[in-house]
This record gives C-alpha cells, sequence and structure tokens, in this order.
C-alpha cells in the first residue's frame, strides 16, 4: 500500500506531554492517559536485568494511581525520588494500574 493512504501519525513527546498537562490535569490521549503528580511509595518488584518498578502517582490529595514502569526503568530508579514532581504516559492495565511507556521529571 503506498504510505500516502496512510500517514505517519504525531508521536508524542515529553514536551508535546507537558504542554498538554499545562491545559488539564488529566487527559486521554489515544486510549492513554497523562496524569501529573508527585511521586510516592517506590518499590522495586522483580531485580531482573530490566527491573520492574511500581509506584503511587498523587495527582490530587485525593487521587491516587498506583504506576508500573519496565521501560527505562533504571533510569527512573536514578532520577526520581519520593516527593519528585513528574508527568507520566501510559495506559491502564487490567488491574487498574498505569503501565508507564514515557515519563518527564520537572525540575524544582
Amino acid at each position: 500500500m503506498p504510505s500516502a493512504v496512510f500517514p505517519r501519525r504525531k508521536q508524542l513527546t515529553k514536551r508535546t506531554c507537558v504542554r498538554i498537562m499545562m491545559l488539564k490535569d488529566v487527559t486521554d490521549m489515544e486510549n492513554g492517559i497523562c496524569l501529573k503528580g508527585s511521586v510516592e511509595k517506590i518499590k522495586i518488584l522483580k531485580l531482573e536485568e530490566t527491573p520492574l518498578i511500581r509506584f503511587t502517582l498523587t495527582v490530587d490529595k485525593q487521587e491516587k494511581q498506583n504506576c508500573l514502569i519496565r521501560a527505562h526503568s533504571l533510569d527512573f530508579l536514578y532520577q526520581v525520588t519520593e516527593g519528585n514532581a513528574i508527568v507520566i504516559y501510559g495506559r491502564k492495565n487490567k488491574r487498574n494500574q498505569v503501565v508507564v511507556q514515557k515519563y518527564h521529571v520537572n525540575q524544582k
């Protein structure tokens, strides 16, 4: 099939996600979810070549989301500490946890 029929989708970058987050705290983008909040309770669930990490993202004082990250998890452990403000993009799994695909640490 010619590529003109199916044009490339604009890829989501960290900067695009942050711009969208300035408009809303929670945005549903192409069946994904983009959240902004602070990190709490970082745990390593599986220690493998690429560790599985679980953390709690506090969006509001009342709303907390459980999040999982495997892609770039070592970089995540290096960059993020409890209390850091971050923006994440991911999808919900069957257990209503956000599986993080991309993240951005806000500088203080």
